[in-house]
């Protein structure tokens, strides 16, 4: 029975399959860190299925609407934070953000706050036919 034993090896197209994947795992990671990276510019508030839009750039405050009343948010020196929420807990509170794809969260209000570098504005339109 000392012939049952099995060797296994590598072939040159499991070494080819190995490298391609962990070339792909490493271009994907960097395309985000690079995208990360991005200065943001864009404020995007939503609130109760709605989506407002502010400049990163100009200092102002806001009154946002959620669930259970108005969320004042503001932003100063390219930074943004939650100045108060009527939530219980005012977690969303304690930080600010400044960096791309950063974001705050208030849940109980219903408000969340997210950094962009670039802004997509959505269409009602799928599709349009001709």
């Amino acid at each position: 029975m000392e012939g049952d034993k099995k060797s296994y090896r590598i072939t040159a197209g499991d070494a080819i399959i190995c490298i391609f994947v962990l070339a792909v795992t490493v271009a994907v990671c960097c395309f985000f860190y690079i995208k990360s990276l991005a200065a943001p510019s864009y404020v995007v508030v939503t609130s109760q299925g709605e989506e407002y839009v502010y400049p990163l750039y100009k200092d102002a405050v806001y009154n946002v609407s959620g669930l259970l009343g108005d969320t004042v948010l503001e932003i100063k020196n390219k930074e943004v934070e939650i100045l108060s929420s009527p939530c219980l807990l005012k977690t969303c509170t304690n930080r600010k953000i400044e960096k791309n794809a950063e974001s705050l969260v208030c849940l109980p209000n219903g408000v969340s706050v997210q950094l962009k570098a670039v802004f997509e504005q959505k269409n009602d339109y799928d599709a349009i036919a001709f």
